[in-house]
């Protein structure tokens, strides 16, 4: 196995496992092994700087309070520490969120200077250009978390080439 295809097997089936910790987590009506989880995503995927140490509990318990919202679609994750905010939405709703909001992504589809109100119908507008179909089912799930690294991805290739 290449460095390359380790690191993407690697970043999915870190998605994997984090979006079915969150989803056991509000399956079994767990408010501590959500925020848990929640936290650990912020450390592994270095955004927990985005939120202050003395605001992190009223963050967790935002998206909490918000998990409803965030599995129909209809959480508006851009106020206050947008990229993390971003991961947890995508994990829990992946065929909604489709793609993180992350500068990598933004300037893998030439979005760089992307605000995160815009976010989802920039993300929306690259699935209907590429064509790809709009991924709605929970076993699209893998797809759309492939889908993200790649652009993930090739957006740090980009920022590489620039230095």
């Amino acid at each position: 196995m290449s460095s390359e295809d380790f690191k993407r097997e690697f970043n999915i089936s870190a998605k994997i496992i984090y979006r079915k910790w969150l989803m056991d987590a509000i399956e079994k009506n767990e408010y501590e092994s959500f925020k848990d989880c929640v936290l650990n995503l912020g450390i592994e995927w270095h955004v927990i700087r985005t939120v202050k140490k003395v605001k992190r509990e009223d963050f967790y318990k935002n998206l909490w309070d918000n998990r409803k919202n965030i599995q129909n679609g209809t959480y508006n994750w851009w106020t206050g520490a947008p990229s993390y905010k971003s991961k947890v939405c995508f994990l829990i709703n992946p065929q909604y969120y489709k793609l993180i909001y992350d500068s990598k992504n933004r300037d893998a589809i030439n979005e760089e200077n992307c605000k995160p109100a815009n976010w989802q119908d920039v993300v929306d507008k690259y699935y209907e250009k590429d064509k790809k179909e709009f991924l709605k089912s929970e076993k699209d799930v893998l797809k759309i978390f492939e889908i993200d690294y790649y652009l993930w991805n090739k957006g740090k290739q980009l920022r590489q080439n620039k230095s």
